[in-house]
This record gives structure tokens, C-alpha cells and sequence, in this order.
């Protein structure tokens, strides 16, 4: 048995507040409309279902040894080489049974899966928080990007950091981007763009013409 021909994979990636959220409600509810069963999917190199388990376990068995969430000590301890390969070695293996195996199995049963971030964006992510490691040239990314379930459509909001910033202090977001992450993350989005990674939308548009632009883009629209 094959994946059913009702099954759908759409990703929505871009810099925060660029309005991946609003448009996966979107899509999600005019898919239910249609019987298509939407599954709505956050997904963070890092903060997988499984790494926080392991996290939990780390700092149950480490103590005060183990820096929590967000600490300066944190950082100081992915800064260490050995800490961070085994960081992201971790978090790649996880991702490899979420990607590859999770959304598989959703899309096996029919569902549509709608995630806000994919695997471009835990790329993005990863060049962000190591720069000293040429993540894309790692056996396992490769094995990740060769296993992981391929979107039927990949969008990606293109808004300036300028706007993202703005809009986050809008939401008064608790944990908002400096600015200049922002302008790094998108040089790296602009350069997935540049190699096809994804259909580019200017997140300035309103909300409904970028619903009916992303509506017509998908399998059986035309």
C-alpha cells in the first residue's frame, strides 16, 4: 500500500512574523473544509519531542553540572567542540526519525501535513548557532536531506529583518531576534532561494491574495 492520493505535504518557512502562522490556519481550515484531515507541525533542530527528553534525562542525572535552557552557560558549553558535534549529532538523528519516519507515516494515512518550519530552515538554524561547522557537508545531514519527506510545496515569506523585527515587537514577542540575527538568517534564506529551495512570496502582500496564491500552487489546483 502507497501513499494515498489525498495526502499532502506544504512547508512555510521565513524570518518571524513574516505570516507562516496565519497562513497555515488558513490553508488548514480550507482543507478540513474538503475532508483532507490537516496536521499543523512545529518543528526546531534541537527542540524535537526527543531531544527535550534528553535534555530532561541530561539535567536529572547532571545536576547543576548540565547549564539550563537559554543560559549563558549554555552557550559557553555548544561553544566547546566535542559539546557542539555531539549537540548536533543528536539533534540530526532525531530529526532523521521525525522527517523521515513521522511525517511519512502521516502522509501514508491520508493526512495533510502543514509544517511551520522544515528542513531548510533547521539548516538555516544550525549555520546560525554554529558557524565554526559546515553543517551541509555532514554525512548525516546528507543522509537527513536524502530521507526526509519532500514537500509538495516549499513557500518561503520573504520579509526584511527591518519588518520582522518591527512585527515581533508588534506581538510583543518574549523572545525576540536581535536585529542583526536577522539580517544573517536572511542572507542564508536568500541564498536557499537563489538554489530553488522554495516558491518565494513577498510577505508584505495581504493576507488574503497570499492564501489564493498559495491555494493555486497546489497538487490538482490547476
Amino acid at each position: 500500500m502507497g501513499e494515498r492520493g489525498d495526502s499532502l505535504h506544504v512547508t512555510f518557512s521565513g524570518l518571524d512574523g513574516c505570516g507562516k502562522s496565519t497562513q497555515i490556519a488558513r490553508l488548514s481550515a480550507w482543507l478540513e473544509l474538503r475532508g483532507r484531515r490537516p496536521v499543523e507541525f512545529w518543528s526546531r533542530g534541537g527542540y524535537t519531542e526527543g531531544m527535550l527528553l534528553l535534555k530532561r534525562v541530561a539535567r536529572r542525572l547532571g545536576g547543576r553540572r548540565v547549564p539550563s535552557p537559554g543560559s549563558s552557560k549554555r552557550d559557553q558549553a555548544l561553544a566547546r567542540p566535542w559539546v557542539a558535534h555531539v549537540w548536533l549529532t543528536l539533534a540530526l538523528l532525531d530529526l532523521c526519525r521525525v522527517y523521515g519516519l513521522q511525517l511519512r507515516w502521516w502522509r501514508f494515512r491520508g493526512r495533510a501535513v502543514l509544517c511551520d518550519r522544515y528542513l531548510w530552515d533547521t539548516l538555516v538554524d544550525f549555520n546560525m548557532l554554529f558557524p565554526g561547522i559546515t553543517v551541509e557537508k555532514k554525512w548525516l545531514w546528507k543522509f537527513l536531506e536524502t530521507i526526509a519527506l519532500k514537500p509538495d510545496l516549499a513557500v518561503l515569506f520573504e520579509l526584511s529583518p527591518e519588518a520582522s523585527d518591527e512585527r515581533s515587537i508588534e506581538k510583543r514577542d518574549p523572545w525576540p531576534e536581535p536585529l542583526e540575527a536577522r539580517r544573517r538568517r536572511r542572507i542564508f534564506y536568500d541564498k536557499l532561494v537563489s538554489e530553488g529551495r522554495f516558491r518565494a512570496f513577498d510577505a508584505t502582500r495581504s493576507v488574503d491574495e497570499l492564501e489564493q496564491a498559495i491555494r493555486a500552487l497546489l497538487p490538482g489546483a490547476g
